[in-house]
């Protein structure tokens, strides 16, 4: 969901999109809908996928926005699936216990695609295990990562200097954990990135 103005759910290359490409992708779609009822998530989401269509990237990062198996971001074959810590949420619609909203989270995951999961409860890793596995979807869990601090031997002179102390990441997904998803987590995320656009 957006913070201030709805422009914040459609970004191309960095920036929000324009009030009048905004108009003009969404108009498309209400033709292309006709007399179709859709709801207002996915008239959003037709917007989204049209304009991400129309400009060249190397990424496009879609957010689902609520469970994900009948999610209608969940058309997609994506590169790599991310699931953020299931916990209760929206339960009239998912579930009321962590296992049901867990399988609506997992039915993003798609055959043969990799996923990379956060921390979980341990009854929500089990169920996501257990899709992952039938779909021979590769999964990574952040349970399994480690980060070092590792400090490289340097002579006395350049400790006086002050030389720097590397972090490194264990496993390069892990790496694409720390960058892009954490920054994504729910709606502290999102204001995080919202400041962040504005340089604030």
């Amino acid at each position: 969901p957006h913070l201030l103005n709805f422009n914040e759910r459609i970004v191309l290359a960095g920036k929000e999109i324009s009030n009048d490409y905004l108009t003009q992708i969404m108009e498309e779609c209400r033709i292309a809908a006709g007399d179709m009822m859709i709801t207002f998530f996915e008239g959003t989401t037709a917007g989204a996928f049209l304009a991400f269509s129309k400009v060249e990237a190397d990424v496009v990062l879609l957010e689902t926005g609520m469970g994900g198996r009948l999610d209608a971001t969940n058309t997609v074959v994506p590169a790599l699936s991310v699931i953020t810590p299931v916990d209760l949420d929206h339960e009239k619609f998912l579930g009321y216990t962590i296992p049901e909203i867990a399988a609506e989270k997992a039915g993003i995951l798609k055959p043969g695609c990799p996923a990379v999961i956060a921390r979980q409860h341990t009854e929500a890793l089990h169920v996501l295990q257990e899709r992952a596995a039938a779909l021979q979807a590769p999964l990574v869990s952040a349970a399994s990562w480690r980060v070092e601090r590792s400090c490289a031997r340097r002579s006395r002179a350049s400790r006086s200097v002050g030389a720097p102390i590397s972090w490194v990441a264990m496993t390069w997904l892990g790496l694409l954990f720390f960058t892009v998803v954490l920054l994504g987590v729910a709606h502290l995320g999102q204001g995080v990135l919202w400041l962040a656009r504005r340089g604030l």
